[in-house]
């Protein structure tokens, strides 16, 4: 039940911060504070029940949506750093990259440039960011196999990022 759940939320939360992340950005910040919550208790507490996870998972939610809704800035830049980093780190599994000791430094430096493109570039940055998040978490549940990951991470990117900007562009056109 928790298996199917888990490849429900992070389904929908894919496609949600794939189309409309921007608009959104509060829930971008929530989602992230949950999937973070969500891997760093099965991490913590891996024989615990997975209803714990869940929780925990839910209260890294609750903490980013309330962080995003007061704080602004510094909740998109942490948003910013954790997927960041994780982009890279996932980027590097997708392409079978074997980086060794360099595994840790290119997450830190992929985190700092995600939380830079967070708090400078504000709505392009949330675009990208959340289309990034988006995409990464339709690919782990998709999982269509090493032939079409890239692929499919690409087409994505490509379809979110682009739908993102227009409605960005048409929002800027109206206010004209």
């Amino acid at each position: 039940m928790i298996l199917n759940l888990n490849f429900f939320l992070r389904l929908a939360a894919g496609v949600i911060l794939l189309l409309a992340g921007r608009k959104v950005y509060w829930l971008f910040v929530a989602f992230v504070g949950f999937f973070t919550g969500l891997a760093l208790a099965t991490l913590i507490v891996p024989k615990q029940p997975q209803s714990l996870h869940l929780i925990i998972g839910l209260l890294g939610g609750v903490v980013g949506a309330v962080l995003a809704v007061s704080l602004q800035k510094a909740a998109l830049g942490l948003a910013g750093f954790i997927v960041g980093g994780y982009f890279v780190f996932h980027l590097q599994t997708l392409l079978g990259l074997k980086t060794g000791g360099l595994t840790w430094p290119l997450v830190i430096i992929g985190g700092i440039l995600g939380a830079v493109l967070a708090v400078t570039l504000f709505d392009w940055g949330l675009i990208f960011l959340s289309s990034m998040t988006g995409v990464v978490l339709i690919t782990q549940v998709v999982n269509p196999g090493p032939q079409l990951m890239a692929l499919m991470f690409v087409v994505l990117l490509i379809i979110g990022i682009g739908l993102q900007t227009v409605v960005k562009l048409q929002e800027h056109s109206d206010t004209i």
